[in-house]
């Protein structure tokens, strides 16, 4: 473990109300300290109590005002993965189109992050036959 990332730390989901009771920044910010790691809180509204480890000196602000060496937004591209033809095979939500820009990002020296934007476990069930999600209506 090289370096958490919280991202959207303002987000009230990441507080656990029942017992055991834990603020998921928190827990993240003692993890961090006890690997010797940074910590990124990543957030457009940084929540109060941040801000206030900002002007205690505990966290240092970082702005971003604009992309890193002025590049530009990169390309979107949605892929199916029900095609076979897409899909890399085995498991996991991976194409081959993604596989390979990685790899070829690796091969000329750039690096390749991941963000899994969700949080929590199972939060779809996806037929890997034929798509289809499972909805829950409540």
């Amino acid at each position: 473990l090289g370096l958490i990332v919280i991202d959207e730390e303002h987000e009230s989901s990441f507080k656990q109300d029942s017992a055991p009771r834990y603020h998921a920044r928190d827990v993240a910010w003692q993890r961090a300290i006890g690997e010797g790691i940074p910590l990124v809180l990543g957030s457009a509204t940084p929540s109060l109590e941040s801000w206030q480890r900002v002007e205690q000196d505990e966290f240092k602000i970082v702005t971003l005002p604009k992309r890193v060496m002025n590049l530009p937004m990169p390309d979107v591209i949605t892929v199916d993965l029900r095609n076979p033809s897409q899909a890399r095979g085995g498991r996991g939500g991976i194409s081959r189109q993604l596989h390979q820009a990685m790899v070829t990002a690796l091969r000329d020296g750039g690096q390749v992050i991941l963000l899994l934007n969700r949080r929590g476990y199972s939060t779809h069930i996806q037929c890997p036959a034929c798509g289809h999600v499972l909805n829950c209506k409540h």
